[in-house]
């Protein structure tokens, strides 16, 4: 099998940022309505401004809250912090406001103007913009420390994170019949320009040789593609704990000229990253919000496809085209694409292809696999087995 996602998907499919700075290149119009703590965007003067882009239902956004309420208080005067969502209604953001403190200004991200025009596809990220209106930085608000901000108002500089790479070459016996099995992985922490998206990419090969070719993904999203590869057939739900080792995006390249030894180089890979990054791993039983995905009519039934086609998810007339798909390995790549839990837990292996748009969140894809594939989504509970991923 041999499954080759474009840019897009990969960017959609892990919620991680790699920290980042900018040469030259301008910040957009600041299109926002302020709900609290509210400044007056023509008088900031020599301030900088750091934009902090989250959602009230953003575990990672809620925890950096104090972060920057820290940063908000010692800063002022020289820095306005702006904490900005694009996803909540205005009515749902004062609810949320009358049980957490900002010291930050709080804003809605008109129309997702900021979230498009910065090309925001996962949050938390947060942005430095300097007196002269032109972007600086990109990261992690945990990233955001004094020490880059005290040299950064003292100097106006901020400097690239460093870059290194890691070379293993190992083997080991096959558990069925005992052969050996050498492997290659190469490991880069690569710094790109602006956004990077035209950087991101992932392609993987396990008919003959073994290659997996992730270029420029966190730790997570590489050990999730360990855990769940493309084309797994049963996706086991994962939870990560802990602050992950990994400031940037790296370039991860796991190959092996043997045949037949997928399940075992998956299994040695993530021991080898285990070891590597000091993370642990172990299986829980958790209460999971999902959305259950079952089927409704014959529509998708004129969308079967033959059992032997290539299971294949690519980008074609902008439209994301998943072909020889079950319906349980679409609820998972539609986790992926809109960061929510789908669940199917059906009998049905008939492969299906679909063709779908960029969707933006759970009511558009909702009203789509609806209304062109019966396909229906409700809102459930469930018990899950989840791999728990600590670090």
């Amino acid at each position: 099998m041999k499954i080759v996602w474009i840019a897009w998907f990969c960017l959609i499919a892990y919620n991680g940022y790699a920290q980042i700075t900018f040469d030259n290149v301008p910040a957009p119009e600041l299109k926002i309505t302020q709900v609290a703590n509210e400044v007056d965007l023509n008088s900031i003067g020599d301030r900088s401004i750091v934009l902090e882009f989250w959602a009230t239902w953003c575990g990672g956004c809620i925890e950096a809250i104090p972060h920057i309420n820290e940063l908000a208080e010692k800063y002022k005067g020289e820095i306005v912090f702006i904490s900005v969502n694009s996803h909540d209604s205005k009515d749902k953001l004062k609810k949320f406001l009358n049980k957490k403190t900002f010291k930050s200004v709080v804003a809605m991200d008109n129309d997702w103007f900021l979230k498009n025009e910065l090309k925001v596809q996962a949050i938390p990220v947060t942005f430095i913009i300097d007196k002269n209106g032109m972007l600086r930085w990109r990261g992690y608000a945990s990233q955001l420390t004094t020490e880059l901000l005290d040299k950064y108002l003292k100097t106006n500089v901020i400097l690239p994170p460093e870059t290194d790479t890691i070379n293993l070459q190992y083997s080991f016996l096959h558990s069925v019949d005992k052969r050996k099995v050498n492997v290659a992985t190469k490991i880069e922490k690569v710094i790109y320009d602006q956004f990077q998206s035209s950087t991101k990419s992932l392609s993987m090969e396990f008919e003959e040789n073994f290659l997996l070719h992730a270029t420029n993904v966190p730790l997570n999203y590489i050990v999730k593609l360990l855990i769940n590869p493309p084309g797994t057939t049963d996706a086991k739900e994962i939870l990560f704990q802990g602050d992950s080792p990994i400031d940037y995006s790296i370039n991860y390249k796991v190959e092996s000229e043997e045949q037949g030894a997928k399940k075992p180089i998956l299994y040695q890979s993530i021991e080898k990253l285990k070891e590597l990054y000091d993370f642990s791993m172990d299986t829980v039983t958790l209460k999971v919000d999902v959305w259950d995905v079952t089927r409704k009519g014959r529509k998708l039934s004129k969308h079967q496809t033959p059992e032997d086609v290539e299971t294949e998810i690519a980008m074609k007339d902008e439209k994301l085209h998943f072909n020889g798909m079950t319906m349980k390995e679409m609820a998972y790549y539609f986790s992926l694409m809109t960061q929510e839990k789908y669940y199917y837990g059906g009998d049905d292996q008939t492969r299906y292809s679909i063709v779908l748009n960029e969707v933006k969140d759970v009511a558009e894809l909702k009203k789509i696999i609806k209304k062109k594939y019966g396909i229906k989504l409700k809102k459930d509970i469930k018990d899950i087995e989840t791999i728990r991923v600590k670090y």
